[in-house]
């Protein structure tokens, strides 16, 4: 079958990402399978990808879309050896960035899907980071233990979500480790664990934590309140951060609020 427009364009949008865009190309659009190398124009590193209509998008996301590159506000405040603790790395291209702009720079990347766990081990391997990047292969909570989650998604694996079939056949058991022994001295804090986040903000141990920088994808799924931009952003701003909201909300923050967003927040360096 022939591509659409549609996919011609998609296609032709994220070719430019990667210095090998003939190739890139070719095989997004025949939906090639497995996992594939490419050079990425945007900086020094190697990325692994599947064509899978997630790991492109967050590639595009991560290294051309400048909302994820950490704003003067945030870089100021990192340390000469700046840790960054990551939940949600999914395949790691948040570490990619991160590590090849801070050469003294660690990474911690929590990620319980097994298959976005071997491509992750594998844009380390590729680009030398072992002793900068450590991988926890579980889900980040307040609490070591066990949930069910829906594995091979891509971006998208996480914890069931409302409606979600419990009989799928992707349902695993993964295991949760606690968070917060991990946020020791970290510089940057970076969530976006499909609704996780709201029982790490409610956790008393964060207002003690207090990470000096941090990047938040927040969701309606399982917020306390029913526009979770503003309870996020008031969460935040109670514990002493500067809250800049780069991805506006579709509605206004008097009405109820479904879906999700990005932030970053930051703290002053002497409070």
């Amino acid at each position: 079958m022939l591509p659409t427009g549609s996919q011609w364009r998609r296609a032709r949008w994220l070719s430019p990402l990667v210095r090998e865009r003939r190739r890139f190309l070719l095989n997004e659009l025949l939906g090639r399978g497995g996992a594939h190398e490419y050079h990425l124009r945007s900086q020094d590193s190697i990325a692994v990808l599947r064509h899978n209509r997630y790991d492109a998008h967050v590639l595009h996301e991560v290294v051309r879309d400048p909302f994820y590159t950490p704003p003067a506000e945030v870089e100021h405040r990192l340390s000469s050896e700046p840790k960054v603790v990551d939940l949600g790395g999914n395949v790691g291209f948040f570490g990619l960035l991160i590590l090849a702009r801070h050469e003294n720079s660690r990474v911690v990347s929590f990620e319980p899907d097994p298959a976005n766990v071997a491509l992750l081990k594998r844009n380390i391997a590729l680009n030398a980071y072992p002793d900068r990047w450590e991988v926890v292969e579980a889900c980040a909570g307040p609490a070591d233990g066990e949930t069910p989650f829906i594995a091979g998604q891509g971006a998208l694996s996480r914890v069931p979500l409302p409606g979600d079939g419990s009989g799928d056949p992707a349902t695993m058991t993964a295991p949760v480790v606690d968070v917060f022994p991990y946020l020791e001295g970290v510089d940057l804090l970076k969530i976006d664990i499909e609704g996780g986040e709201w029982a790490l903000l409610g956790d008393s141990r964060f207002a003690e934590t207090r990470p000096p920088a941090i990047l938040l994808e927040w969701h309606s799924y399982d917020c306390p309140e029913d526009n979770p931009r503003r309870a996020a952003a008031e969460r935040l701003e109670a514990l002493g951060y500067t809250v800049l909201h780069e991805k506006p909300a579709p509605v206004p923050d008097s009405e109820p609020l479904y879906g999700a967003g990005a932030l970053w927040a930051w703290r002053t360096k002497d409070d």
